[in-house]
């Protein structure tokens, strides 16, 4: 067998081929190897290809992925994230949502009995306005209490060191006493900051200013307009929501600071209960 299988490229055999070629004798079989291994070769070219292109795919994708990451991060994420971001991000929605409305309304309202200035229509753009305010100073609000919590902490930590740590070195991570931080920023930026009395009277007016909308709607038109009265109407719930928000919270900064009270003076009896009495 040795000595004819690299001659003859077919065999026959009634021994079942039980040790007769053996894949040492295969591998002398030229054309053999060819048949099978073309076919092999094409699935193998296949297989390469698709592996080559979800590779790339999977390179594309997940750089996709990291940059939305990075851009939800740096904008909507950065706000949700920090003190007071569910609020934030609850006035952004209704807003956006009022905007869309006043102005869909603005477009489609036709106010053929009341062509004053003061009519619905023109409301419409007022309310506009009074939701842009209302999302820019739900964003400056929580900047000026994440800007107080870092000045807390560089009082308490950092401008205490010699020589002072350089800015960017800092860690403002506030998890291990995140109440009590966000307590005194909010209480600070309640009684000095300008914007926020600003804003403390502005949230009134706009209240009036969708009740104002409701009522002269009528007068404007006799057609119902339903995203005139939802655009009035986001401005009043929101603002509703806003006063019972802002109550709540300083419900909180009050029995918070009278809770931190009563630890500290309990702090403070133990401490000198553990003092041995002076002869």
């Amino acid at each position: 067998m040795d000595s004819v299988v690299g001659e003859i490229d077919i065999f026959t055999s009634a021994t079942g081929n039980f040790d007769t070629i053996t894949v040492g004798h295969m591998k002398t079989l030229s054309r053999m190897i060819y048949i099978f291994k073309g076919p092999c070769e094409v699935c193998k070219a296949i297989c390469s290809g698709i592996s080559a292109f979800c590779d790339q795919s999977c390179k594309c994708f997940g750089g996709a992925c990291r940059g939305c990451k990075d851009v939800w991060n740096d904008t909507v994420g950065d706000v949700y994230s920090k003190p007071v971001g569910g609020y934030v991000m609850f006035t952004w929605l209704c807003m956006i949502l009022t905007i869309a409305l006043s102005i869909l309304a603005f477009l489609e309202l036709d106010c053929d009995k009341d062509n004053s200035l003061t009519n619905a229509k023109n409301a419409l753009l007022v309310v506009v306005v009074f939701a842009v305010v209302h999302m820019g100073c739900a964003l400056y609000i929580q900047r000026a209490i994440h800007k107080y919590i870092r000045l807390e902490m560089d009082r308490e930590k950092y401008d205490k060191e010699e020589p002072p740590r350089p800015q960017e070195e800092r860690d403002y991570d506030i998890t291990d006493d995140y109440k009590s931080y966000v307590r005194k920023a909010i209480w600070e930026v309640v009684k000095y900051d300008f914007l926020f009395c600003f804003y403390f009277f502005f949230c009134p007016a706009a209240f009036g200013m969708g009740c104002y909308g409701m009522n002269i709607l009528g007068n404007c038109t006799d057609k119902e307009s339903w995203a005139a009265a939802w655009g009035f109407g986001g401005l009043i719930v929101y603002n509703c929501c806003g006063g019972l928000y802002f109550f709540w919270l300083m419900c909180r900064v009050a029995c918070g600071a009278g809770k931190e009270k009563v630890k500290t003076q309990v702090k403070k009896g133990k401490k000198g209960a553990k003092q041995p009495a002076s002869a």
